[in-house]
């Protein structure tokens, strides 16, 4: 997509620096100085579309497939929790494993984990404020530094 657009730019910079037959008794000074900048604008302006596309392509590309992912991760945890109610959590998992089966997406890359545990961690905390489900106790060592004596990451 960004090569065709610098290829019509492009196309419509060299009509402006190109010689036509009437234009060889015109050799003045500004004649030459306008077809000149009117070709470099059209070269900065190819430039300056490919830049865009090419950040597009590097940053917001990967910003909205990792936005679909949770969207699809919440939509399926909703829809697993729905199906088959509260306290059968291994069957939800397997459900929403299943449906991202279907989709194309392999629960077992990180990134596709991460979003279910996330979409599952928002449906938790949403049914604890409308209090359909009572919040968990916290553990004993609460009020403690969680990385105190331990190289292994926490477990949340």
């Amino acid at each position: 997509m960004t090569m065709f657009l610098v290829m019509v730019l492009t196309m419509f910079a060299l009509p402006a620096m190109a010689e036509t037959a009437d234009t060889a008794a015109a050799t003045g000074l500004g004649d030459i100085l306008s077809k000149l900048i009117l070709g470099v604008a059209g070269v900065l302006a190819s430039a300056l579309i490919s830049l865009i596309g090419y950040l597009a392509q590097k940053f917001v590309k990967p910003w909205l497939q990792e936005k679909r992912l949770f969207d699809l991760a919440k939509q399926l945890v909703a829809a697993a929790e729905a199906e088959l109610g509260r306290h059968t959590g291994s069957l939800k998992w397997e459900q929403v494993s299943e449906w991202l089966a279907i989709k194309g997406l392999n629960i077992d890359t990180i990134e596709v984990r991460q979003a279910v545990k996330a979409a599952w961690l928002d449906l938790n905390n949403e049914m604890i404020a409308l209090g359909l489900k009572e919040p968990e106790d916290p553990p004993d060592n609460a009020g403690e530094d969680p990385f105190i004596g331990t190289e292994e990451p926490v477990q949340v």
